[in-house]
């Protein structure tokens, strides 16, 4: 969420969680995750699903931050 907040400057969103199964189920204290942006049109896993390049984008900067504070603690 740090890196959310950090990338984005949105600190009024929440994080949370929906259902469906994920490989992170067979996996001790890990957790999928994926990006769909506050007012963005869900497109996910339906008919002609997309995603904006900027949304794309946006989310590898995140992942990249996430996954270096999770490398340096």
């Amino acid at each position: 969420m740090e890196a959310y907040i950090e990338v984005t400057k949105d600190t009024n969103s929440k994080p949370f969680t929906i259902g469906g199964g994920t490989y992170a189920r067979a996996m001790k204290n890990i957790l999928g995750f994926g990006m769909l942006f506050y007012g963005e049109k869900d497109t996910m896993h339906k008919k002609n699903e997309y995603v904006k390049i900027e949304s794309l984008l946006k989310a590898a900067i995140i992942y990249a931050e996430a996954i270096y504070r999770l490398a340096v603690q």
